[in-house]
């Protein structure tokens, strides 16, 4: 059976308003953002609890933390910045009871490049061995 969902930062307004259009349209899936660098208040500055509570009052799950913020800053494995982001996302997916992390790859993050392809690599590599987070990669490389 197919399942379908919403995406917050294709939505207008927070993450609490994005529910509601979920539960407003019957769709029982949400992705959410982790938000940063102009896509919207990080994902840390919310009430985890409280947010977690209004997807379970309306019987949304919150299937995926988007690190979307990658396609403005790229991925390198030997980024500081690019380590502290997965595991602020993998400790915020802890907490939310979120498996998944969705990596996408466009803008600076886009493998167009040898170079690109082993630096994306190296960083999945690392990121992988964190147990506590599947990693959903979405590579688009057209």
């Amino acid at each position: 059976m197919n399942q379908f969902g919403l995406v917050s930062w294709c939505l207008p307004g927070d993450l609490f308003n994005a529910i509601e259009l979920c539960r407003e349209n019957s769709t029982q899936s949400l992705q959410i953002d982790f938000g940063g660098n102009g896509r919207g208040a990080l994902l840390a500055s919310y009430d985890l609890q409280k947010l977690r509570n209004s997807a379970i009052d309306n019987n949304v799950n919150i299937t995926a933390i988007a690190l979307n913020l990658y396609n403005d800053i790229g991925i390198t494995p030997s980024s500081i910045e690019c380590k502290s982001i997965f595991f602020e996302a993998t400790r915020l997916a802890n907490e939310l009871k979120i498996s998944t992390l969705f990596i996408p790859s466009f803008r600076k993050s886009l493998i167009e490049k040898d170079i690109d392809i082993i630096n994306t690599a190296f960083f999945y590599n690392g990121a992988v061995m964190l147990p506590e987070a599947i990693l959903l990669l979405h590579l688009k490389t057209f």
